[in-house]
């Protein structure tokens, strides 16, 4: 994974698992985009680059 993200240009990030159920409840239909977008090829899937969405959507005290 770590290998991807640099080939990707992606130099910092935090990581959280999440369970798969919240985030498809939280994010709804874009959730479903991004999974039926995927194909067997796809190592590496993103659900959103916004931080600020994210941090609406997830609060670390929540997890």
């Amino acid at each position: 994974m770590l290998r991807t993200l640099k080939a990707r240009g992606v130099g910092k990030f935090i990581a959280y698992e999440l369970p798969l159920d919240m985030a498809a409840a939280r994010y709804g239909v874009h959730f479903e985009v991004v999974m039926n977008g995927a194909r067997d090829s796809d190592d590496l899937r993103v659900l959103d680059v916004n931080e600020d969405r994210t941090v609406r959507l997830f609060r670390f005290s929540g997890l």
